[in-house]
């Protein structure tokens, strides 16, 4: 190689086994020296490759792998390679003599104003180009795309023959595509050659050396490149945008013929360019090249082909990118069967809008796969997202951190640990350790807080492909941005699905108002025939081939694609030039022809045939990778299978895998990865996830990402028959899973934990089956299903030997008999108490859990002896395991319980206790808890004081910590002291305050209560239709199994129907919340009060009032009233209404005096205007 070094560059004495001797050339890609071989004294061609990081060199070392495999006397030969002090080497064999560069120098230097083409020369200068064509078209057959072709790295041998060299390794390892604007620094060496996709460093074809092999042809031809200009971003503009002068017009005896080839050549656009190095060769001949005696064989190829037949979709689509420029989000879906081209589309989108928006992308995997942070973790669509915000933050310093992150990075390091590393997140406090929906809730708030920070440095395009397989947590965190962050930042979130296995949780996504499905259709004929005509880059397909193509495929683009690479692959078919194709015979592509040939019935077929076309290492290297997932690190495949740059190589050229990112590959389309498992024989499935877990282990252990593989390794160690292995994995997967709220997750985890306990293998003793029952019951109370959480609630008591249910007359009598035995222990300081020995204390405490889950259920279904006996036990438990937060939480639900006992020094006693052991415990969350708790307790008794200190004191700790859980119930108690106390007002703007919160962390029950609140504050203030639509709101997802809330709402919204006049529906939604009081006699919910109030209003306000309904309704608000003090006004009122109804006039003036005076006692002045209203009303007695 002959070339002078450009700059002084530090010669090292050796690289790997070679004595460097000095520098051939230089230049950005790597500097190439002049080396020895120590022991055996060949010469050689030593060049290093600079890298961006230490990721690249994972795939800089596959490419030189792959070209060290060619054999072709146009191809220098790579001789070996290394790595040396963190920088990648190769060695080619060492060429000295002239290049095409020299040979221009020399034609062109004596005169360089000659105006004759190629200098007179025109026939042996396009003989010379017309030779580089044939190693080209042999290394585009082989999949290899030289990435940095120039005169410079094309040798001239004696006989005039060229042999290429210095291939473009790193540039095309570490393309990245998005790039509207070149990175020069990235371009390396002169940009005169280089083709628009390398400018922009988009993915690079076959044809992007056919551009490069224009330019030389150009400059060859007219003295000089196609572009040039005053810079190197100046000539690189130029070859995105400028239209090259015509070879004609700068030189003469130019034929015209040679200017449409070589301005054709240089199209910006790939596919308008010809469609391979032999059309080029061809062409050559016929101006005047001298033929090739003997062409060497070659595979042939296909196209990647553009985006077809979906312009209407298309258009829509950049519509919602051009609405980011003006600040607006959106969330679209594009639905359609597998293979019918959506994630094609979404890249188009992608492509289009790299201008516009700084372009991110995830997938979600199936269940089992291993992903880029582990496993198919929750959230890991998202990756990108994080890492790219890191990205930022490393690079901008502390400002960027506290400005996209702030206190929320050590939220989020739980799902990216590199969040930790990154300047002045060691600075924010740890957020203190919350559990169930409340650690959900902050964690996607977070994120989404997070995203939206991030676009508001430039519009953002997340796009999400596979949804059919998104974890919940990506699904509520979907839901959330479609709901609130693409209202209020640049963020278009374009995700794709397939329509034949959406299930339930994607489809409630998709019913949201502000999510856009678009749903793609399989492709016309014409479109089917531009997309051939692309693959195949042929300008005119055939139609019979065509029609029978749309036939066989019924408009799938993916079996066609498939189809044509195997077909070409085989020879079925082949190109005739740029003009038509035929069968591998020679027979024109008719009808008749096309039907004798064995045409595969199934796309399983198809590829099954592609598959069966690769070597056998490469046939065990893709059964290896589909059993490790569809995306995956190279890593772990070697790890899994040993090192083998060969076969991997193949897969890369073959198609059937790309490169995602450095070090990470993944299947072209997920049917590949299916149908490639399906082909491995059964019995030999165990031994490979075998392989890939051990592989996991090996290769991620000890990392801050290994919790998040658990599930996966779970996958591998059940299907390699590992049972005790899968089930201590599937443990801690639930564990993870719990911990980040992904509770459907932690269910199944959990699930296939029990359905194995029974296996000889798995260890299982009572703790372990206790923990495992509870933790199903902490997910099922996140995903909402009340019975489900008390049954798994019930199943942990009973599998420690407690009893899972007691009969409802003796639940009576042990309820009152401890409830007396409490109340006097609430006198006795817990440290006086006895404790268990230590070796109990876990089984106490996940006894305390369980029964704690089974009471609330009860008080949701409104059944108040079993919410008490529940409680105690609860607390006995607890209590024996020390303070602890299950000790403060179990003190606190029973000091409410003590509440609606009636015993209201027993009940303050408790939650002063809750409140002292979480302090003592230092634990915020059980103390904030602990103040939801005495605030909603003081409601009830109408202690306003201590409610409003309370809800103060409980929201701080949780805007401090992040608890949107006991946020929120902390502001449905405020919004009911302002009820109560008829502050109109701030009641309404508690009640919104709460409906905004809701909806911005994406919370459904929340929502459910902010709704109902709405609804509420709405009938107070005389707007029935506005509150009909809140209630009806609330109802339309409401958990049926919480009776308060549903007695609140259904009575609330009969009544609102009663005052627009609907008098039929009012009356039967009224009976209907009536039954459902009657049923539960003693009342276990403060806020039923306007229920209940409700209810009686539309059944002693009828046109027609029934006595039995009248006297039912008003006799459930004497219950209440018994319960919680703050019934008596409207107890009172109805009751006074009622007599007076019936003509007893003295008996109702006397229970409105009581009203009166309890709603003065009470500062309720909303009812005291309800009584004095009716009071002035009244008939006068007689």
């Amino acid at each position: 190689m002959v070339a002078k070094a450009r700059r002084q560059t530090k010669v090292p004495p050796r690289i790997g086994p070679f004595l460097i001797e000095g520098v051939i050339g230089e230049g950005g890609m790597g500097v190439v020296y002049r080396a020895q071989h120590e022991q055996t004294r060949a010469l050689a061609a030593v060049k290093t490759v600079r890298v961006r990081s230490e990721s690249c060199l994972t795939s800089i070392r596959r490419e030189v792998h792959a070209l060290a495999e060619l054999r072709h006397p146009g191809v220098v030969r790579i001789l070996s390679q290394g790595v040396d002090r963190n920088r990648p080497w190769y060695a080619m064999e060492l060429l000295e003599g002239e290049t095409l560069a020299s040979y221009h120098g020399r034609v062109w230097g004596a005169d360089p104003q000659r105006r004759q083409a190629a200098a007179g020369r025109l026939a042996e200068a396009l003989t010379h180009v017309r030779r580089v064509c044939d190693p080209l078209a042999f290394l585009h057959g082989e999949g290899v795309i030289h990435a940095d072709l120039k005169p410079q790295n094309v040798f001239l041998r004696t006989d005039g023959r060229p042999i290429l060299v210095d291939f473009g390794i790193s540039r095309r390892a570490s393309s990245s595509g998005g790039h509207e604007v070149p990175d020069l620094p990235a371009l390396g060496g002169t940009p005169a050659y280089m083709a628009p996709h390398q400018v922009t460093g988009d993915l690079l074809e076959a044809r992007d050396d056919l551009y490069a092999l224009g330019c030389i042809l150009y400059e060859l031809v007219t003295g000089r490149p196609p572009f040039v200009g005053t810079s190197a971003a100046d000539v690189a503009w130029q070859h995105l945008r400028a239209p090259a002068p015509r070879p004609s017009s700068l030189v003469e005896g130019v034929p015209p013929e040679l200017d449409r080839l070589l301005l054709s050549m240089l199209e910006k656009q790939p596919r308008d360019r010809p469609g391979h190095a032999d059309d080029v060769g061809e062409a050559l001949e016929e101006l005047g090249a001298v033929r090739e005696k003997e062409r060497r064989s070659r595979r042939s190829y296909v196209y990647r082909p553009r985006l077809v037949g979906r312009d209407v979709p298309l258009g829509q689509l950049m519509d919602y990118v051009q609405a980011l420029q003006k600040g607006q989000g959106a969330v679209a879906l594009i639905a359609g069967e597998s293979g019918i081209g959506k994630t094609y589309l979404a890249l188009e989108v992608s492509r289009r809008a790299a201008g516009v928006a700084q372009v991110l992308n995830g997938s979600c995997l199936p269940p089992g796969m291993l992903g880029r942070a582990g496993g198919a973790a929750p959230l890991h669509p998202f990756g990108d997202v994080l890492l790219a915000v890191v990205d930022r933050c490393a690079s901008e310093g502390r400002a960027a951190t506290d400005r996209l992150l702030g206190d929320r990075g050590k939220v989020l390091a739980a799902i990216e640990p590199a969040v930790a590393q990154l300047p002045g997140v060691a600075a924010y406090p740890d957020p203190p350790p919350l559990g169930g929906a409340a650690a959900r809730d902050r964690l996607l708030a977070s994120l989404a807080d997070t995203i939206c920070a991030f676009a508001g440095d430039h519009p953002l395009l997340l796009v999400l492909d596979d949804l059919q397989w998104a974890d919940e947590l990506t699904l509520r965190l979907l839901g959330l941005l479609a709901a609130n962050v693409v209202r209020r930042a640049p963020v278009f979130v374009l995700g794709t699905y397939r329509t034949d296995e959406a299930g339930s949780p994607l489809s409630e996504v998709l019913d949201q108002p502000h999510v856009h499905v678009i749903r793609i259709g399989r492709l016309d004929e014409r479109s089917l025939g531009s997309l051939v005509g692309d693959m195949l880059a042929v300008d005119n397909p055939p139609g019979p081939f065509v029609q029978f193509l749309a036939h066989q495929s019924e408009g799938n683009p993916f079996f066609v694609a498939e189809y044509l690479r195997s077909a070409v692959d085989e020879g079925i078919i082949r190109r005739l030039g740029a003009r038509s194709l035929v069968l591998g015979g020679g027979a024109e592509a008719s009808i008749d022809a096309l039907r004798a040939l064995p045409f595969p019935a199934t796309l399983r077929e198809v590829v099954g045939k592609r598959l069966s076309g690769l070597s056998p290492q490469g046939q065990r290297r893709v059964e290896l990778a589909a059993v490790i997932g569809r995306e995956f690190d190279v890593e772990i495949l070697d790890a899994a299978g040993g090192v083998d740059d060969s076969s991997t190589a193949e897969l890369l050229s073959r198609q059937i895998v790309e490169q995602v990112r450095q070090g990470a590959l993944r299947f072209a389309h997920d049917k590949l990865r299916e149908i490639a498992y399906e082909r491995i024989d059964p019995e030999r499935r165990g031994a490979l996830h075998l392989s890939a877990a051990e592989a996991i282990v090996s290769v991620r252990r000890g990392r801050p990402d290994f919790a998040a593989t658990s599930g996966v390794l779970a996958h591998h160690y059940l299907l390699a028959g590992r049972t005790g292995e899968a089930v201590d994995h599937l443990e801690k997967a639930g564990v993870h899973a719990l911990a980040v709220g992904a509770h459907r997750e932690a269910i199944g985890f959990l699930d296939q934990c029990l359905a194995l306990a029974g296996k000889r293998e798995v260890e299982s003793d009572a703790i372990r089956l206790v923990r495992w029952r509870r933790q199903l019951s902490d997910a099922y109370t996140g995903v909402g299903n009340l019975s489900a959480r008390a049954a798994e609630a019930r199943k942990a008591i009973a599998a420690a030997g407690g009893a899972a249910g007691v009969p409802l007359s003796l639940a009576v009598a042990r309820a009152l008999g401890l409830l007396a035995v409490q109340a006097l222990r609430a006198r006795v300081p817990p440290g006086a108490r006895s404790r268990k020995s230590q070796n109990s204390t876990n089984l106490h405490l996940e006894l305390a859990r369980a029964h704690r889950h089974v009471a609330v259920v009860h008080y949701f279904q409104n059944e108040a002896v079993p919410v008490v006996v529940r409680l105690i036990d609860a607390v006995e438990h607890a209590e024996r395991a020390g303070p602890s937060p299950e000790l403060s939480g179990a003190y606190a639900e029973i000091g409410g319980c003590f509440g609606f006992a009636g015993l209201n020094g027993a009940a303050e006693r408790y939650l002063r206790r809750a409140i002292h052991v979480a302090r003592e415990i230092e634990d915020p969350a059980a103390l904030d808890y602990a103040y939801m708790l005495k605030g909603l307790y003081s409601v009830s008794v109408g202690h306003w004081q201590d409610v409003r200190s309370s809800v103060d004191e409980c929201q701080a700790i949780c805007e401090r910590i992040g608890d949107h859980v006991n946020w929120a119930n902390a502001q449905i108690v405020r919004f009911w002291m302002h009820h109560y106390l008829g502050e109109t007002e701030e009641s309404a703007q508690a009640a919104h305050r709460l409906l905004v919160r809701a909806q911005k962390i994406g919370n459904l029950q929340q929502e459910v209560w902010a709704l109902c609140s709405a609804g509420v504050a709405e009938l107070r203030g005389d707007r029935p239709a506005e509150a009909v639509r809140y209630l009806e709101g609330a109802l339309g997802v409401h958990e049926d199994k919480d009776q308060n809330n549903l007695i609140l709402t259904l009575g609330c919204a009969a009544l609102a129907r009663m005052r627009l006049g609907e008098m039929d529906r009012a009356q039967a939604d009224a009976q209907k919340a009536l039954a459902m009081l009657v049923r539960a006699p003693r009342p276990t919910g403060h806020a039923t009060l306007e229920g209940r109030s409700a209810i009686a209003e539309v059944i002693l306000r009828a046109p027609e009032v029934r006595p039995d309904l009248a006297r039912r309704s008003v006799e459930c608000l004497r219950r209440y009233r018994d319960v919680f003090p703050i019934g008596e006004p409207r107890y009172r009122f109805w009751r006074g209404v009622l007599l007076s109804a019936a003509d007893r006039k003295r008996g109702a003036a006397r229970s409105w005096n009581k009203g009166l005076r309890a709603a003065a006692s009470l500062s309720m002045r909303h009812d005291a205007h309800l009584i004095e209203g009716e009071m002035e009303d009244a008939p006068p007695r007689h």
